[in-house]
């Protein structure tokens, strides 16, 4: 019966050591992937005030971005679904001309306990070298309040069956800094009827 005991008592000794270290890597891999997040904002930053090809006008004034905070959970697999029948279509941009994309295929994801839906894109011109890129122009609860009225865009890499999308990386078109660019509207079918509070806000004035 001692002998039982101890067993029973080291075993579950070892479980809670599992559970720890599982935790803590956890843990460690979640504060690995923030501060990458917070350097990539920081090199863009620095970009956006030095470059010339930055949008911003005023860069003697521009400091930096504004951005929710880093949110894992914003940060998720989607099954893709190709669709069958892809034609060229025509999306609208802000200075009222037109863009040819591809409707490749529909993103299905869960977010904040409800499903979702959004059209991905493949562009037209797309060049050789990045024959997996895909384009996700997105609108959502916070458009035209925290972040640009015009929708936000993520840049996707499509490898399969799944593909990754992160809102944290959500990105404000150029045309929300600077009225000279012109970007696409994102398409009535993406509009997600939820907060998605990552990724980037709308610029703060000087």
């Amino acid at each position: 019966m001692k002998n039982f005991n101890k067993a029973f008592f080291f075993g579950i000794v070892l479980v809670l050591i599992l559970i720890i270290v599982y935790t803590l890597a956890s843990q460690d891999k979640k504060t690995d992937y923030k501060s990458k997040l917070i350097e990539a904002r920081s090199d863009k930053d620095y970009m956006f005030k030095t470059s010339d090809k930055s949008p911003i006008q005023k860069k003697e004034i521009f400091e930096k971005l504004s951005y929710f905070a880093p949110n894992p959970s914003f940060r998720l697999e989607a099954q893709v679904k190709l669709i069958k029948d892809t034609a060229v279509f025509n999306v609208r941009t802000t200075d009222g001309k037109k863009e040819k994309y591809v409707k490749f295929a529909n993103a299905i994801f869960n977010l904040v306990g409800k499903p979702h839906q959004l059209l991905l894109l493949k562009p037209v011109t797309s060049s050789n070298n990045e024959p997996d890129y895909l384009f996700l122009a997105f609108t959502d609860k916070t458009s035209g309040r925290s972040t640009y009225g015009g929708g936000r865009y993520l840049d996707l890499k499509y490898k399969g069956e799944k593909i990754i999308i992160d809102f944290n990386l959500a990105y404000n078109p150029y045309c929300s800094y600077n009225p000279n660019y012109s970007c696409p509207l994102p398409p009535n079918e993406n509009y997600l009827n939820i907060a998605i509070e990552a990724g980037e806000k709308t610029l703060e004035k000087e």
